[in-house]
């Protein structure tokens, strides 16, 4: 166990991403465990992926927009060939 002096958590800011943009990052990187997980985001309704789309126009100029547009499409027709009800 490690024993954390009281004083390390006076006065400070937490920050915490966003589940859209986890998910973006996440499908940016687009590995095997990275589909797993946003479509598990996807199946228990924690975002849409109409709102996630509206988003990749927002990412990075070395993001490739279509094949990450794509990718999204594909990961929702998985969850949705699976049997999951997912919102448009």
């Amino acid at each position: 166990m490690v024993r954390v002096p009281e004083a390390s958590f006076a006065a400070g800011v937490g920050y915490c991403i966003g589940v859209l943009d986890l998910f973006l990052s996440k499908a940016v990187a687009g590995r095997a465990k990275d589909m797993e997980f946003c479509t598990a985001l996807l199946v228990h309704g924690y975002l849409r992926p109409a709102d996630a789309l509206a988003l990749v126009k927002n990412m990075p100029a070395d993001v490739n927009q279509r094949t990450l547009s794509a990718r999204i499409r594909r990961w929702v027709a998985i969850a949705r060939e699976a049997g999951h009800l997912i919102p448009e």
